[in-house]
């Protein structure tokens, strides 16, 4: 109620400075507490700092998984690097992929670039008359407004490339320190005008069409919430029972996309917020007439909008084809339905099966976990056994729960006949 009286009273109050004035003074007080910098000028970019107190951080890597949980702020990143006199006076590209949010980029202690837009490739130009042999720093000033943070693209793409395609990878340890905490200055103004306030969408883009009749609705949407799990399992079957009452047509189809993967994988297990949205997604299957595209397999690890919209289309074709329109195939990958444990193994039996289950590449199943009555999940050998998959690892002789596909971005082959991938298992 709080937040739909604020969108009432907004348009009333004009005594309050706008908008952009609160931002601009906002983004003003960030620069003047930043520790990196000093006078308004960035005070560590000399090759020559002192960098003894800095931490070191693995990139790429989003620093919630490295270190630093539910940090929002500004975090400066170093790395000093060599250059062959071989590419002196010669141009040099700096390739450093995706970096949430926003970054101001130095090399040599002037700036070559800046980019705002967590999802935006970096590519940066250090100009032929500033390119001498030597060693001199690389400084990336991140800024993190919430959620993850940091320089997240795939390695292979964090790279020097001289101007005839020679390489120096940037991957691996760099240098970091905390700049500012967003927690020791007052929040970011929000908008009282913007599209994603309370209400407005929905008057804006769904109100209007009630007066048509609907056959169903395909959503994909999620991402923004991967931090909110939990209220995403009261939000979303909320919506879906509103629009169905508004409509007056309390069961048409609601079919939806699971999130797709993104983000670096994981070498070992660990919790994964897009893993909990995922399973919030799945338990809205409880609600009748709905059905869910797996799309776990075609997401793009620097991307959090994949370009592959054709293979969701055809998943979500697919559930309607069989639930609406009659005609007999396949549309749901393997379904979990229990567990038996049995000493040292797990088994887990399936449904919807369509042809039996196998791995996709004709190899051993992988993206399987287990863990005992600690919690602690180890990867785990996975065998086929008709309807079932039995799971085990040498380092849980007394398995309770099993995991599979668990990541931000799991690697997973688990497939029925059909070609359908699992849905995620957490139990």
């Amino acid at each position: 109620m709080e937040a739909v009286n604020k969108i009432e009273t907004s348009g009333k109050d004009k005594d309050a400075s706008s908008f952009k004035q609160k931002l601009e003074a906002w983004q003003k007080l960030v620069l003047d507490k930043d520790a990196g910098i000093a006078q308004g000028k960035p005070a560590w970019l000399d090759a020559s700092l002192d960098v003894s107190s800095w931490k070191s951080m693995a990139l790429p890597s989003l620093w919630e998984k490295s270190g630093m949980p539910d940090f929002d702020g500004v975090v400066w990143f170093r790395k000093n690097i060599t250059i062959p006199q071989s590419w002196a006076g010669k141009e040099v590209k700096v390739n450093l992929g995706t970096i949430d949010d926003n970054d101001v980029t130095f090399f040599d202690g002037e700036k070559i670039g800046q980019t705002e837009g967590f999802n935006v490739p970096r590519a940066y130009t250090i100009p032929a008359n500033k390119v001498k042999a030597g060693t001199f720093a690389l400084v990336v000033r991140v800024f993190d407004g919430a959620g993850d943070g940091g320089l997240y693209a795939d390695k292979n793409i964090l790279s020097l490339v001289s101007a005839n395609g020679e390489r120096l990878s940037l991957d691996g340890d760099w240098q970091y320190k905390v700049g500012l905490n967003l927690k020791d200055v007052a929040p970011m103004p929000a908008s009282n005008d913007g599209p994603n306030r309370v209400t407005v969408l929905y008057n804006a883009m769904i109100n209007p069409y009630l007066q048509f009749p609907i056959k169903g609705a395909i959503w994909y949407q999620g991402e923004s919430n991967a931090g909110r799990a939990n209220q995403y399992r009261k939000l979303f079957p909320a919506m879906i029972k509103d629009w169905r009452k508004s409509w007056n047509q309390p069961n048409f189809p609601f079919y939806f996309v699971q999130l797709a993967n993104f983000m670096q994988a994981v070498k070992e297990p660990k919790p994964s917020e897009w893993a909990e949205l995922r399973d919030a997604q799945r338990e809205t299957l409880s609600l009748p007439n709905t059905g869910m595209a797996v799309s776990i397999d075609i997401g793009d690890a620097v991307d959090i909008h994949p370009k592959n919209k054709q293979d969701v289309g055809k998943r979500l074709a697919f559930i309607a084809l069989a639930k609406d329109y009659g005609v007999k195939i396949p549309y749901s990958g393997p379904v979990y339905q229990s567990q038996k444990i049995d000493g040292n193994t797990i088994a887990l039996t399936f449904g919807s099966t369509d042809g039996g289950l196998k791995a996709s590449d004709g190899g051993e199943l992988i993206g399987f976990s287990v863990a005992g009555s600690d919690q602690k999940f180890h990867w785990a050998k996975a065998v086929i056994k008709g309807n079932q998959v039995i799971v085990s690892s040498a380092e849980v002789p007394n398995p309770v729960s099993v995991r599979y596909a668990w990541a931000d971005n799991p690697q997973c082959n688990f497939v029925n006949g059909a070609g359908l991938l699992s849905v995620a298992i957490q139990n």
